[in-house]
């Protein structure tokens, strides 16, 4: 069956039986132009049957007239027809009449799509524009050519491949390009068919900031090195949120982050487009104050009672031990009341704040005289 056939496979070979097919040759019979099978699934039960031709006929307009016996309930026939179904279902037959235009340029129209390997893509990159031409029931179409133009400029044709395709690859400058193709028939399919895109091409984008020490948490101020791979490059940075512009402050130190915050940073260099934004948030987290303890270590003549403080930490709170464990959060919680001592023992105690990170341990060894 040759391609736009108007159908390409025996519907009746799942039971062994055949279809109707009609085919036009060239004037020497040396190839084949056109050819199609023509029939439904056929009978099976209680007799076998496929559809049968008895008859053709040629008019001045190379329309091929085909008569003979459908035995298939699903026979194909056109919208409009004299009769669309058999009479009766099962093992008998009915006549059957059809037109077939043989001229196989007028059978089955294409459409083209057109897509780019990049857009929009950077200046400089090779850009591959790529044409698929398909049929009307969507298969394939190998033969003929597509013309490809550039803003309306005509590029050199190119052959289908087997996959359908053909494509190119023009040079194409810094803006926007109007890209069109169009599919050139052989005679087996109908000829107007075209698609068009437009292309940009845009600079590159500047590579985007590093920054070191990595983006996290701190106990300490930080020293923030910013580090661009574009070679001529100069970085702009914010701190308030703000999307860094050429307005921004300029980096040209290290930046000293002394507190919680997010750090913004962008690329600008000749011949780039602005880089990506790099956002990074810094959290500084310095230990909480040492807890003292009054009195300090030592002895207690009898039962005494010890003070844990650091009155320079708001909201501070204190953690304490006595049975020499490392205290936690989990631990006694501290009371203005102190800590009653009556016996040799060791306290440890840790203190922690909001805005801050766990305190040193204190330690403190007490005995009674």
């Amino acid at each position: 069956m040759t391609e736009g056939a108007l159908q390409l496979t025996n519907q009746a070979a799942a039971s062994h039986l055949s279809n109707p097919f009609v085919s036009k040759l060239n004037p020497t019979g040396t190839e084949l132009l056109y050819s199609t099978y023509l029939g439904g699934s056929g009978v099976v039960y209680p007799y076998a049957f496929g559809d049968s031709p008895y008859g053709l006929a040629l008019d001045g307009s190379d329309n091929a007239y085909v008569v003979g016996f459908a035995f298939s309930d699903n026979f194909p026939v056109t919208t409009g027809a004299f009769q669309t179904a058999k009479p009766s279902q099962g093992a008998n037959s009915s006549a059957f009449v059809a037109k077939l235009n043989m001229n196989s340029s007028t059978q089955v129209g294409t459409s083209t799509a057109l897509t780019a390997s990049a857009n929009p893509a950077v200046e400089g990159a090779k850009v591959r524009i790529t044409a698929k031409i398909t049929d009307s029931v969507g298969r394939e179409v190998t033969n003929g050519s597509v013309v490809f133009t550039v803003d309306g400029k005509l590029e050199p044709a190119e052959m289908l491949n087997a996959s359908g395709t053909a494509s190119t690859a023009p040079s194409l400058a810094l803006g926007s390009h109007t890209v069109q193709a169009s599919y050139a028939s052989t005679g087996t399919y109908d000829a107007p068919s075209s698609a068009s895109l437009t292309e940009k091409i845009e600079l590159p984008f500047a590579a985007t900031p590093v920054f070191s020490p990595a983006v996290g948490t701190y106990d300490k101020a930080q020293w923030l090195i910013l580090t661009d791979a574009t070679k001529g490059a100069t970085l702009y940075y914010t701190t308030n949120g703000d999307a860094p512009a050429l307005g921004a402050s300029l980096y040209s130190t290290p930046i000293k982050v002394t507190k919680t915050e997010t750090i913004r940073a962008a690329a600008f260099a000749p011949g780039y487009t602005e880089s990506v934004v790099a956002s990074g948030a810094y959290t500084i987290t310095p230990p909480a104050p040492t807890p003292t303890f009054r009195p300090g270590a030592g002895s207690f003549n009898s039962t005494g009672t010890v003070k844990l403080a650091d009155l320079a930490t708001a909201g501070l709170v204190i953690y304490y031990t006595t049975n020499g464990d490392t205290p936690t959060t989990a631990s006694t919680r501290y009371t203005p009341a102190g800590i009653k001592v009556s016996a040799a023992e060791t306290i440890k105690a840790i203190a922690v704040a909001t805005g801050y990170s766990e305190s040193a341990v204190a330690t403190a060894a007490y005995t009674i005289k």
